[in-house]
């Protein structure tokens, strides 16, 4: 059975969605809010490589959690955080609907801002364009064809 203990999901910064956020912020020890979210974040750097992981991401207060998507990019950048949109039949008795925006701490860009809060937000890198549905999503028509 899998462990729906809010304590052991991943908290995610609010800023730090395409921000360098690990030269910017303190080295994480096992019991800071941070800690998962930077050890993925290393990986990804340490690796050169685009990370794309599902986590499952509780709220920064309180004890709510969503499927997410984490996009990394191989600086270690969170590219993108996507959240399933509505959880399935027995998941909603654990984990709340993803919103169509992400909130975003404002940095005074609008458009960066707006790209940032994007849910769905697919991601131009040197490899191609990048993004992440979540189970069932793919199958959604607005999903698929957003236009």
């Amino acid at each position: 059975m899998r462990d729906s203990n809010p304590q052991s999901a991943v908290k995610v910064p609010e800023d730090a969605v395409s921000r360098p956020w690990l030269s910017t912020h303190p080295e994480q020890s096992p019991t800071d809010d941070f800690w998962a979210f930077a050890e993925l974040a290393k990986t990804a750097q340490q690796h050169g490589i685009f990370l794309s992981i599902g986590v499952i991401e509780r709220s920064l207060i309180g004890s709510t959690v969503w499927c997410t998507n984490l996009l990394f990019g191989p600086d270690g950048t969170l590219l993108s955080k996507h959240r399933k949109l509505k959880p399935t039949g027995a998941e909603r008795m654990i984990w709340h609907e993803g919103e169509d925006v992400n909130p975003v701490t404002p940095h005074g860009d609008p458009e960066a801002e707006a790209r940032e809060a994007d849910n769905m937000r697919v991601v131009d890198t040197k490899i191609g364009k990048l993004g992440a549905n979540i189970c069932w999503e793919s199958e959604c028509n607005l999903v698929r064809n957003p236009g």
